[in-house]
């Protein structure tokens, strides 16, 4: 019964001093080319985007990053919309994101071909690592080609491919938004 112990005290002390990846970003992001509507074709689950289903996120630019107004239902079916803010740091790919209260974690472009996927990033280091990876489409579905290229792009950093079992397909079935 011991050793049990001792591996689940390991691994949680492994988490604990663990730290975000660095990551590859896409080169040349296009700001301009990121604008318009993006739907969460897949993500983690997380505490702190109220939108659970039929997400919708519309990128406006604005001279120092984005305004991002996302758009869905609830887990209990209500709508409900949220805004944010992400601003530029030197390389445009990384964002910093005002969407969590007290903390402004990373909004980081792996890839993206502008016209049908993005695979992005975010990690903070907080007393634990909270990794979250995400996969947009400029559809309500992408192709499992896309999908499998963001996926084989996540699994390349270390906290970010333990976490591809959680990532889940976000429901946008019959959605007005």
């Amino acid at each position: 019964m011991k050793p049990h112990i001792l591996i689940v005290l390991t691994t949680f002390v492994v988490e604990a001093y663990a730290s975000c990846p660095s990551v590859t970003l896409v080169e040349n992001f296009g700001s301009a080319r990121f604008t318009g509507v993006w739907y969460e074709v897949q993500a983690q689950a997380n505490s702190f985007n109220r939108v659970k289903s039929c997400s919708k996120s519309v990128y406006t630019l604005l001279e120092t990053g984005f305004n991002v107004t996302t758009m869905g239902l609830t887990y209990s079916g209500r709508p409900t919309q949220s805004n944010a803010t992400l601003t530029f740091k030197t390389n445009p790919a990384k964002m910093i994101t005002s969407r969590v209260m007290g903390v402004r974690p990373p909004y980081e472009v792996l890839d993206t071909d502008y016209e049908s996927y993005a695979c992005v990033h975010s990690c903070i280091h907080m007393f634990f690592v909270y990794d979250y990876v995400f996969i947009y489409s400029r559809t309500r579905t992408l192709d499992q080609v896309h999908v499998g290229h963001c996926r084989a792009l996540f699994s390349q950093y270390r906290t970010s491919s333990r976490n591809l079992h959680r990532l889940v397909n976000t429901n946008q079935g019959g959605c007005s938004n």
